[in-house]
């Protein structure tokens, strides 16, 4: 099947041209739904403009994972679209030129944006997730986790919890209380007038170096009333922060694992029967799930194209308004089955490889009776 190049070159330009301006659009709207979310957190653990400018950096690289499938749906639905409207289709096929022959460029397009796919969901997203969890994690580890008037949990449990009256400019903390429970056999609050926060980057260990208080230990058992009070003109109370500003297995979800890691994760169950130590995730099928997500949704533009094409050369007046209907109609059948077949599989109700690919398959399966109507009109 030889395609001329000058159409070629046409055909790929149309849909780059729309596939442009549909990234654009999808990018803004996921971005603006995303950011509010981390705003939120990003704030309440102290995050400046600058830390704001970064998070959206690495976040607009998350979302071109998903964006890059659909602006390459809307862009083939609006390009075969407009050339439709405008009879254009009907002058190629005097000419002699078949439906694949049309739909050639689009295809190798949705090859190109596979891969792109298929490399940012193996690498590009896991590298930007954990880049935002360390930016939290600097973030906290600059103290802005420490809110004045409230309490501040020190550790996953709620243990060792803090309360500061008041916060200076110069980072300064006032009448400080802190609740160590971390020991039942010796627990202990301390009191004191000021604090500074510091932070050991090396061994991820959170200082305050407290001022002028006392440290009050409650009763040895429950049968002494006892108490013991030690005052201080300083006290330097340590805790770890490694839960915060790591990226260890404890602080990791499975979507922000890379290959190996959820491949050793596999392997430990294998081995282990049960979840590494420490691991936020301990269903097996959830690190499954993961894997067959990636290897199926990189194949979502070359679906995409095949259920586009078609759909595309069918449209007649309204292309753009319709392309733009069906784009959001498709793309939103596809991840809502996406993940609800996630959440089967994670569940045990569905085999994870079926559930995974079932997306795809859908599409494949919708669009092979369009492919043979258009072949029929073709032929007609």
């Amino acid at each position: 099947m030889r395609i001329p190049r000058t159409l070629t070159r046409y055909l790929a330009r149309e849909t780059l041209q729309y596939a442009a301006l549909g990234f654009l659009a999808i990018v803004t709207l996921l971005l603006a739904n995303s950011l509010l979310r981390q705003l939120e957190d990003l704030i309440g653990i102290g995050g400046g403009l600058l830390d704001i400018a970064a998070v959206t950096i690495r976040l607009i690289a998350v979302l071109t994972t998903y964006a890059l499938p659909i602006a390459l749906l809307f862009g083939t639905l609006a390009a075969l679209g407009r050339l439709g409207s405008d009879h254009e289709v009907i002058a190629f096929r005097s000419l002699g030129l078949s439906l694949a022959q049309l739909a050639a460029p689009a295809l190798a397009l949705a090859v190109l944006t596979s891969v792109a796919t298929g490399w940012l969901l193996q690498r590009g997203e896991v590298g930007a997730r954990r880049s935002i969890l360390t930016l939290v994690g600097e973030v906290a580890a600059r103290g802005g986790v420490i809110e004045a008037g409230a309490f501040t949990k020190l550790d996953r449990r709620g243990e060792r919890m803090l309360f500061i009256d008041k916060r200076k400019k110069d980072g300064t903390l006032k009448r400080v209380l802190i609740s160590d429970r971390s020991d039942p056999k010796r627990a202990f609050t301390v009191l004191a007038t000021s604090a500074t926060f510091a932070f050991d980057r090396e061994t991820s260990v959170a200082h305050l170096l407290l001022s002028d208080g006392d440290v009050h230990f409650d009763p040895d058992s429950r049968d002494s009333d006892r108490t013991q009070r030690i005052s201080f003109r300083r006290f330097d109370y340590a805790f770890d922060m490694s839960r915060a500003v790591g990226t260890g297995p404890e602080r990791l979800r499975p979507r922000d694992m890379t290959r190996p890691e959820l491949e050793a994760a596999l392997a430990h169950f294998d081995e282990h029967g049960a979840a590494p130590t420490g691991a936020k995730e301990s269903r097996r099928a959830a690190y499954e799930v993961q894997l067959q997500r990636r290897a199926a949704m990189a194949f979502s533009p070359l679906a995409f194209c095949l259920l586009a094409v078609p759909l595309g050369v069918g449209l007649r007046r309204g292309a753009r308004s319709l392309g733009a209907l069906l784009c959001a109609l498709v793309a939103f059948g596809y991840y809502v089955v996406m993940d609800a077949a996630s959440a089967y599989a994670t569940s045990g109700a569905l085999p994870v490889a079926v559930a995974l690919w079932l997306p795809n398959g859908m599409c494949v399966a919708l669009a092979l009776p369009l492919w043979w109507r258009a072949r029929q009109a073709e032929g007609a």
